[in-house]
């Protein structure tokens, strides 16, 4: 490519990354986690077409990632702890998946 095409390509990735954010956060409200999440697929198939078909892309695709934040834990009280770990009848009224994840949830935090 020469360099004007390789500048007009770079102007119009970028300019779609940047309306492509906006669209997730401001019209959709997504999380960053989401956003960045939504940009992988896209990396993948410019890496395909780079890498499995030999097609000479650029390395505009590199600049799609989103700030990734890292999930806030989750944190209960000892009172709240207890009442998960003890509270027989509470655990009766969950439907099997949910006791699933409150086992795993507490012998996360037991071990801790």
């Amino acid at each position: 490519m020469t360099v004007p095409v390789i500048r007009t390509e770079q102007r119009y990735w970028k300019k779609f990354f940047n309306g492509y954010c906006k669209f997730l956060y401001n019209e959709k409200g997504h999380s960053d986690n989401f956003a960045a999440s939504t940009f992988k697929p896209i990396k993948a198939f410019f890496n395909f077409l780079k890498t499995e078909k030999a097609l000479s892309i650029g390395d505009f695709h590199l600049i799609f990632r989103g700030p990734q934040q890292q999930p806030l834990p989750i944190v209960l009280l000892p009172e709240q702890l207890q009442f998960l770990i003890n509270n027989k009848s509470f655990e009766q009224q969950l439907p099997r998946h949910l006791q699933r994840t409150k086992d795993l949830l507490c012998s996360v935090a037991v071990l801790a």
